[in-house]
């Protein structure tokens, strides 16, 4: 089998880009998998760095062809690919394989948003939906982060059901750089910076489909049930679409001294707060698969969490998770997760990242390979 993969999203630090980077990673080093790989390319087309992959082996190689993004839905597209290395199968593992860049070609979708008008502005969700529908028709498989994701793309797409698949993507390790990631000893939140005060962790893009009106409800309810113990909470993440009043209040609250808002952040920034917070919250109504739970689960920290979607079908049992717009839920929640201490803080972070260890790079690689595999005897046949 020969395998051609797009890394049009290497060195990205957003959710795909992660993916792309580590799933290469994993292959590259699974000795196992590489043994069942005749040929593979890496194909590049908007000049990103290799940088942070390992040595090639022999039987790998990256091939650079410049292609502006803009015309990838033109029939320019397909008639540049004809120049570029054959392969039984294409991958596209960022929402895009180029058409005819395979034999047999697949795409994973991190995230089906685009099909909930909630979530996109009118003209945003025309181009994606235009797009994927695109890939939906031309491709021979299509991989979906999580089961929740797979239900509402066959429930939307029934004529394409059958091309559908679940694959969870890894995060042992490789998803982000080590230094983001706390895997040491168990503490509690007195075991940050001496006389810190407890907070209350936030990660994510202001968008609609994180939810922070409700969280913002949520904590300054908290407030008026607390007082002056209520902890803070801190956000991080970038002003996105859509968004325009939430992030007023964002601003209102932070001037009003209760709230602190990071509009970026380093990787050692980060990893800061995940290992001084007092609680991590992810009540957001829409995931595909949702890299933040599993961060805050290897920092050790108590999550409330959101019951929708991806994140409720991977933490319900593990995690406190929530009704996303039940803000008295969220509340009791965050109160649950403050009161923790001792043996009982100790049960749920381990509870928690005994569920995180469970989604292996290795796993990942192996299922990515059997669908591979699949599709390229449809070729030889």
């Amino acid at each position: 089998m020969t395998l051609s993969i797009l890394g049009d999203q290497l060195g990205s630090g957003a959710g795909g880009g992660r993916f792309t980077t580590d799933l290469l990673r994993a292959l590259l080093t699974d000795a196992d998998a590489l043994a069942q790989i005749e040929k593979l390319t890496i194909l590049i087309t908007e000049g990103q760095s290799a940088a942070d992959l390992p040595p090639l082996p022999a039987r790998a190689r990256i091939v650079r062809r410049r292609f502006p993004s803009r015309l990838r839905q033109t029939l320019v597209a397909e008639w540049a690919s004809r120049f570029w290395p054959a392969a039984d199968v294409a991958h596209g593992p960022f929402f895009y394989v180029f058409p005819g860049q395979g034999r047999r070609s697949l795409f994973t979708l991190h995230d089906a948003s685009f099909l909930d008008e909630r979530f996109h502005s009118t003209a945003h969700n025309r181009d994606r939906l235009d797009l994927m529908s695109r890939q939906r028709d031309r491709c021979s498989a299509i991989v979906c982060d999580s089961r929740a994701v797979l239900e509402q793309v066959q429930h939307e797409w029934p004529h394409a059901a059958h091309k559908c698949h679940a694959i969870y993507p890894g995060v042992d390790g490789l998803d982000a750089p080590a230094e983001r990631l706390d895997t040491g000893a168990i503490g509690a939140p007195e075991s940050a910076a001496a006389g810190a005060e407890p907070f209350i962790l936030a990660v994510g893009t202001i968008e609609p489909r994180k939810n922070y009106g409700v969280l913002l409800d949520a904590c300054e309810q908290l407030r008026r049930e607390l007082g002056s113990t209520a902890p803070r909470l801190v956000v991080v993440g970038k002003a996105g679409w859509m968004s325009d009043a939430v992030c007023r209040r964002l601003t209102d609250a932070a001037s009003r001294g209760w709230l602190r808002w990071h509009h970026d952040a380093t990787d050692a920034e980060l990893a800061r707060l995940y290992q001084t917070a007092a609680v991590f919250t992810y009540p957001s109504l829409y995931e595909g698969f949702g890299y933040p739970p599993f961060e805050a689960a290897y920092a050790n920290l108590p999550m409330v969490v959101s019951a929708a979607s991806s994140v409720g079908e991977i933490w319900s049992g593990y995690a406190r998770v929530v009704e996303p717009t039940d803000v008295p839920a969220i509340v009791e929640g965050l109160k649950w997760a403050l009161g923790l201490s001792g043996a009982a803080r100790q049960a749920v972070v381990e509870r928690q990242k005994a569920r995180a260890a469970a989604f292996t790079w290795k796993r990942c690689v192996a299922q990515y390979l059997e669908l591979y595999q699949a599709l390229a005897r449809q070729v030889s046949q």
